[in-house]
């Protein structure tokens, strides 16, 4: 604009007219041409008004910069000024045509499908972690139910417990002050299924009491021992085992619970399947039969088919086809268990149930009675 404002007057008007002629074929040139997105340069001098193409004008203003503008130098500057103080840009966007619609292409389905197919797989992940949180803390509250039942304080000095020969219990501290006292009329009192009670160690994995539905082998796999629905189910022995935990062989079912909820009812089966070192530092479990407590010690575990074996057989009508079985599946063993006691006619099994990550297979632990402990209080 610099270089604009250095020329004559006259000049400046010539050029002026020369512009206007050259615009009205510019602006005519874009209607015909249909031209998207042109921009204009509205130019007004006094009664003068025109508009045409933003490039072309910037071209017409070169080349008559170039070749007819000749400014005086003596020419004032103020009178200068004036003349180019009177011309305005606008700067005017014209409408733009509209696209054409994009045809659908067969891709395009598949592409919808996708994205729905993962629409649908977040739902179902957010309802199963909902679900997955809700079942976990009805368990909890249903297992902190049970543990207040048979938790007292081992600095309770005012209460003391004996035991059916008369003598005093002493308690056993389970690590936090705490011990666990079996009650038998208190479990019966909160579920009439109820017979018995199994620990591993101080609980950490299986503490539950033992439940049998009278009629109904499928009602446990789906309820808490509260009798509250639940997919994490209880432990429970097979409805068909009329002398319950007293049986020969007293089968026990109960989920595969994994760590989401602390590997709890059977959730740690298969690992005496898998890890050595939990034999040996698991090789008992506790058993709260009635007013009993029986220590049975595992000496087989190995795995099955899900259905149709032999190792769910819970009447022998011998003696011998008592051993004969116990010896067959003691030697599918994958670990030999040195601690178990030797097994004998008399003797009284646990075969303990629950699946493996192959739905075509069964954990089996099997355990046999060993002694009773004489800690069970009585009413004196």
């Amino acid at each position: 604009m610099s270089t604009k404002k250095s020329k004559s007057n006259s000049n400046i008007k010539k050029s002026t007219t020369n512009m206007n002629k050259k615009s009205v074929t510019t602006k005519n040139d874009a209607a015909k041409n249909d031209t998207p997105n042109a921009e204009y340069i509205k130019i007004t001098n006094a009664s003068l008004a025109m508009e045409i193409d933003s490039d072309f004008i910037k071209s017409i203003l070169d080349e008559e910069a170039d070749k007819k503008l000749c400014l005086d130098s003596t020419t004032d500057d103020k009178t200068q000024m004036d003349q180019f103080d009177e011309i305005e840009m606008e700067i005017i966007e014209v409408e733009k045509p509209q696209k054409k619609k994009r045809k659908i292409v067969p891709f395009d389905f598949v592409r919808w499908a996708v994205m729905f197919g993962a629409l649908c797989l977040f739902a179902y992940s957010s309802y199963e972690l909902t679900l997955i949180y809700v079942t976990g803390q009805e368990t909890n509250d249903a297992h902190g139910e049970i543990a207040n039942m048979f938790t007292v304080s081992i600095d309770d000095v005012d209460t003391e417990y004996y035991n059916v020969n008369g003598e005093k219990i002493v308690l056993n501290n389970t690590g936090d002050g705490t011990a666990f006292v079996w009650n038998f009329e208190k479990i019966k009192e909160y579920n009439p299924n109820a017979k018995g009670y199994i620990r591993q160690g101080n609980g950490t994995y299986i503490d539950n009491p033992i439940v049998q539905h009278p009629s109904d082998n499928d009602y446990y796999l789906n309820h808490l021992s509260n009798n509250y629905p639940s997919g994490v189910g209880s432990i429970f022995i097979d409805t068909r085992i009329t002398e319950g935990l007293n049986a020969k062989n007293c089968i026990l079912y109960g989920h595969n619970v994994q760590a989401w909820a602390n590997h709890i009812m059977f959730g740690s089966l298969n690992f005496y399947y898998d890890d050595p070192s939990h034999c040996k530092e698991n090789p008992t479990m506790d058993i709260y039969i009635g007013d009993h407590h029986y220590v049975y010690y595992v000496y087989a575990a190995f795995k099955v088919p899900a259905t149709g074996s032999p190792v769910y057989t819970w009447e022998f009508e011998t003696d011998e086809e008592f051993l004969e079985y116990v010896n067959t599946f003691k030697e599918q063993s994958i670990y030999d268990f040195k601690e178990a006691p030797q097994i004998t006619a008399d003797s009284h099994i646990l075969t303990l149930s629950t699946c493996t990550t192959d739905h075509e297979q069964r954990m089996i632990i099997q355990l046999v009675r060993s002694r009773e402990v004489f800690d069970v209080p009585v009413d004196q």
